[in-house]
């Protein structure tokens, strides 16, 4: 019999936490309870890195700067795909840092948690609190239970550098005002260095060739990604989660994008983000702009980035409706379905036609909307809305190949 209480938790385990529960069923089978197990483990996981030798504290200069110049010199070239412990990259955010910070000359012990990384810069004397606008200055949020924390280091003019769990890869990737809207559930809270100078550490990589990524097919600049992701969600997602159709942001009105629809776990919603899914943002008064940003955020988290038009386009809707998208393509691709978007699944995708690679992953969808009203009985009055979003979402894909 179907649980509405496991039903939160698969959604919970499948929105929040990135970690395939198996169908959103209500139903409390071997799938989730790994899936859960799978959960327990990375919130309890810790880091297995030697902790540094102490470094002597030596006036040679700003040390905050000396921290900037190490998060700049490390875009592009510190990888985290091989860093032990983080699934590729995807749990990476605190061992990047850590990592940079290290490479800085500062003493930090390797940690994979931002809640351990939050505890030791309040408590240790090598540190302390500052303004967020503080360049070379640590930016912290600490997971909580309604979503993934995150960390960096703040630059220059509001610019923030940290892992990319898309592209395993310390990047430029966020804005201050940026961080502060997204990780509004988490708080922020930033640490500069206490001490004024530093020595040179010498490198230590978590795990072996930590700093070499993996061969992955470069399928569109970002310029050009974010490009063809803005279309996207202009002319298909946001006409799908509004329920109706406009030419351009500007005619959208903004009035008639809030709703809260009796019996939709994700509550209050508007421009199609969900309340239950980002609980520290005030929905109500959401922005487009501010919108935007979330989804091209969730976006390369995805890392519908590294994949082929149509097939980025439908798997990410997938991900804002709910599914298995990352095991339906496998599926497709005939390649092993682990629900894990690696190298080889990019490198399939690549190959493949992707009109029909798309058309193919979409009747999968079909099949699992259907399933899943069949399943779960608040849920069968969105099934003609659900269908019709493919119906729509089929006829905007053939206009792109």
């Amino acid at each position: 019999m179907a649980s509405r209480f496991v039903y939160s938790v698969q959604s919970f385990l499948f929105k929040e936490a990135r970690i395939n529960p198996g169908p959103l069923d209500g139903i409390l089978g071997s799938q989730t309870i790994g899936a859960w197990n799978k959960f327990l483990d990375v919130v309890e996981s810790k880091p297995t890195a030697p902790p540094p030798p102490a470094v002597p504290s030596i006036p040679d200069g700003n040390a905050s700067l000396k921290l900037l110049e190490a998060a700049k010199d490390n875009v592009g070239k510190l990888s985290s795909h091989n860093a032990e412990g983080t699934e590729h990259g995807n749990f990476a955010c605190a061992w990047a840092v850590t990592h940079v910070v290290r490479l800085a000359g500062f003493p930090i012990e390797y940690t994979l948690s931002t809640d351990e990384l939050y505890d030791h810069l309040k408590s240790s004397s090598d540190w302390k609190a500052c303004s967020l606008e503080t360049p070379g200055s640590i930016i912290v949020s600490p997971s909580t239970s309604a979503m993934h924390g995150h960390t960096g280091i703040i630059g220059e003019n509001g610019l923030i550098y940290s892992n990319s769990s898309a592209r395993a890869m310390w990047e430029q990737n966020f804005t201050l005002d940026h961080w502060k809207s997204y990780y509004a559930r988490c708080g922020y809270y930033a640490f500069a260095p206490a001490v004024t100078g530093h020595k040179s550490l010498p490198m230590l990589p978590a795990s072996p060739d930590a700093s070499t990524p993996p061969s992955a097919p470069t399928l569109a600049a970002d310029g050009t990604d974010f490009a063809r992701f803005s279309r996207f969600l202009l002319h298909s997602i946001l006409p799908s989660e509004c329920a109706y159709v406009k030419g351009s942001k500007e005619r959208i009105p903004e009035d008639v994008t809030w709703e809260d629809v009796p019996g939709d776990s994700g509550g209050v919603t508007k421009w199609g983000v969900d309340q239950s899914s980002h609980r520290g943002v005030d929905i109500k008064n959401l922005s487009l702009a501010d919108a935007e940003a979330i989804y091209y955020k969730e976006w390369e988290e995805h890392k519908c980035n590294l994949l082929p038009t149509p097939i980025a386009e439908v798997v990410f809707d997938t991900h804002t409706t709910g599914g298995h998208p990352i095991v339906w393509l496998q599926e497709v691709l005939g390649v092993t379905a682990d629900g894990v978007l690696r190298p080889n699944t990019l490198e399939a995708a690549a190959k493949s036609d992707p009109l029909k690679t798309a058309n193919s992953f979409l009747v999968k969808r079909d099949q699992y909307f259907t399933s899943l009203a069949d399943s779960v009985s608040h849920d069968r009055k969105f099934l003609a809305g659900w269908l019709n979003r493919d119906k729509n979402l089929k006829a905007y894909i053939a206009t792109l190949v």
